[in-house]
């Protein structure tokens, strides 16, 4: 009884000690720096929607997403903006712009247009529309910042003052979009997800991924969007009672459920900048935790979407228009639920239909010649081949410009034996 009690002691001392880990300010700074961007953009005429930390899928990897600080649809396209709220001298190094204090030059013009690319690529797949427009703006926020003119006149490059300029600027050759395109661009836009996120008591935060296999099977994403977590007794309860959390999950309905939870329980998150969690690999105790906030709910490139856009979709041939408590032991087995069911595309990609895809490997003999290209027709799914005595004769100089890997191009199914296994032709 005695060895329980101090146990139990413990416990709620050290627990109630971990939740209370405080906030970067510098990541706060930073945070608020973009919510402004947020905020201003939103007002600004012409534009449909923004988000803020949207992160777009990389198409040439088989997992990972590049996050867009603020990403807006505006009457004539996407813009895709980096924040920067640097302080001191800003300059033009080499074709990109650099904060002169750091002494380091670090890409930032590429990584963003990067981003845009692969925005294109997603529109490709998911709503196959290759003509999606995208312009690029590194936006300084800091008032403290000392931009040199040849920042400032840089066409990429903006301040809070000068935004809604530079964005009206690089849509000037372009003509307002349709309503029909802009429902489309809408529906990619409500594709993409955001960081899953933990947070604290005293005002910590921690973005990245979460393990969805190392959750427990009660709190999958696809049906949770919260979770909150709390002590469920005081000291002296805690003592005599042991150790309990209390769960309030909150589903993407809204739909709330309260269950108790005894600890401990661990879950994974991990970060592309930080080694975190109580190993540096990213393990963090439940109990220590405030906050479990999914960033998104389905996969980009899964089934779910897949459905969503078929249904939603709109062509210019169509008229357009824009709990009860309880108690609960949570399993501590791994999540296999969270893995996505294997889709049937045979019907989609049926011979003789028609799709756009993107040219993603060259199929080289052993004396270098391409014989055959892979096209990508669902990015990191679904793959077909076309052979290269399939195509009508190309200039080998001009082959690279024509079919280049990333190049976008109109295929029709020839044959399907499986995802990765489609003959195509143009």
């Amino acid at each position: 009884m005695i060895k329980h009690a101090f146990s139990s002691v413990v416990w709620f001392l050290r627990t109630s000690n971990e939740r209370k880990k405080q906030s970067d300010g510098m990541r706060i700074a930073a945070e608020k720096a973009e919510l402004d961007v947020l905020d201003a953009i939103k007002e600004m005429p012409g534009v449909v929607s923004a988000w803020h930390a949207i992160r777009i899928q990389d198409p040439t990897r088989r997992i990972g997403a590049g996050e867009v600080d603020v990403m807006a649809l505006t009457n004539k396209g996407f813009v895709c903006i980096e924040v920067k709220h640097w302080t001191g001298a800003v300059q033009m190094m080499d074709g990109d712009i650099v904060q002169e204090k750091l002494q380091k030059k670090r890409p930032v013009f590429e990584p963003l247009e990067k981003k845009a690319v692969h925005l294109k690529r997603c529109a490709q797949t998911l709503i196959q529309d290759d003509a999606l427009e995208v312009i690029t703006l590194v936006v300084l926020t800091n008032s403290n910042a000392k931009a040199s003119h040849d920042v400032l006149q840089h066409p990429r490059v903006a301040t809070l003052k000068s935004l809604s300029e530079k964005i009206n600027r690089g849509f000037s050759d372009h003509e307002p979009l349709s309503t029909h395109t802009l429902n489309n661009y809408a529906q990619l836009a409500a594709c993409f997800g955001t960081w899953d996120s933990l947070g604290y008591e005293g005002g910590a935060t921690h973005i990245g991924d979460f393990d969805d296999q190392l959750m427990p099977q009660e709190w999958s994403r696809d049906k949770y969007q919260d979770i909150e977590i709390s002590i469920a007794h005081g000291f002296w309860k805690t003592i005599f009672s042991g150790p309990k959390l209390s769960i309030r999950l909150t589903g993407w309905d809204g739909k709330v459920t309260v269950e108790n939870l005894t600890p401990p329980l661990l879950i994974k998150h991990t970060s592309p900048w930080e080694n975190g969690g109580i190993d540096g690999k990213g393990h963090y105790p439940v109990s220590y935790l405030r906050t479990i906030t999914y960033g998104f709910q389905y996969d980009a490139f899964g089934e779910h979407h897949a459905r969503r856009l078929e249904m939603n979709l709109q062509y210019p041939t169509e008229e357009p228009s824009i709990s009860l408590d309880k108690e609960v032991q949570l399993k501590r087995k791994h999540n296999d639920a969270g893995r996505p069911p294997r889709i049937d595309y045979s019907q989609k990609f049926s011979p003789g239909s028609r799709h756009k895809g993107t040219i993603v490997r060259h199929l080289k003999d052993e004396d270098g010649n391409v014989y055959a290209m892979l096209v990508a027709l669902v990015e990191r799914k679904v793959k077909g081949r076309i052979r290269i005595r399939d195509l009508d004769a190309v200039h080998p100089d001009l082959f690279d410009r024509a079919y280049g890997v990333g190049t976008p191009l109109d295929v029709r199914i020839k044959s399907y034996t499986s995802p990765k296994k489609i003959d195509l032709h143009i």
